[in-house]
């Protein structure tokens, strides 16, 4: 049986969080040839890479070894499309479960929510890639992801990087040199246009 140790699992959480920012980085010169499908394809594959490093982190802080088999099945589409579901927020369904108290009903709404973010993003990622058939027709990636699309993508994948970052950098783990400031610097990036963004559509005006 071959055992992932602890010291692994932690080294893992540097590697999830660095290729989730090769891809993201990779998506944006896409984006700005005008690669839209191709940009989408790689936004959601940081994603799920985002929902990878959940999985490792549960092991990890834990302080358990884990075997290697065991790991590699949890990394399954599911798994990862769930784990981003909860880094992106709570649906409508599951906020209206918290406000009247009803664990029963949230524990339903988040399993909905979660199903649903799968069924629908793992049909939008293999649709960004790959000739599919819709009804009578053949669809080509180019024909189905939008703009808008993209760019939503483009969120979801900064605000799941945003947040293993944050994470990572509060872990034991051994940084090589200029590897936090990379972090950082990307994290506050980010989280400044995240608040620009809310700003800017806030109707609450700050002097």
């Amino acid at each position: 049986m071959k055992v992932i140790t602890q010291e692994k699992l932690t080294a893992g959480l540097k590697k999830v969080f660095f290729n989730a920012e090769n891809l993201f980085n990779e998506a944006l010169i896409l984006k700005h040839f005008k690669a839209l499908s191709r940009a989408f394809y790689l936004f959601h594959m940081a994603t799920e890479e985002c929902g990878k490093y959940l999985i490792i982190y549960s092991y990890a802080v834990f302080k358990k070894d884990v075997n290697s088999d065991k790991l590699k099945s949890d990394f399954n589409h599911l798994n990862l499309n769930r784990n981003i579901s909860l880094i992106l927020g709570f649906s409508a369904n599951e906020i209206e479960a918290i406000k009247t108290g009803n664990t029963e009903a949230l524990l339903n709404a988040t399993k909905e929510y979660q199903d649903e973010y799968h069924r629908d993003n793992n049909k939008l990622k293999n649709a960004s890639f790959y000739v599919g058939i819709e009804d009578d027709e053949l669809i080509s990636p180019n024909e189905v992801v939008t703009e808008d699309m993209m760019n939503t993508e483009k969120m979801k994948a900064e605000k799941c990087i945003l947040f293993i970052g944050g994470s990572l950098l509060l872990q034991d783990v051994k940084f090589e040199e200029g590897e936090k400031n990379r972090i950082v610097t990307l994290m506050s990036y980010l989280s400044e246009k995240f608040v620009k963004e809310f700003l800017s559509n806030s109707t609450v005006k700050i002097n």
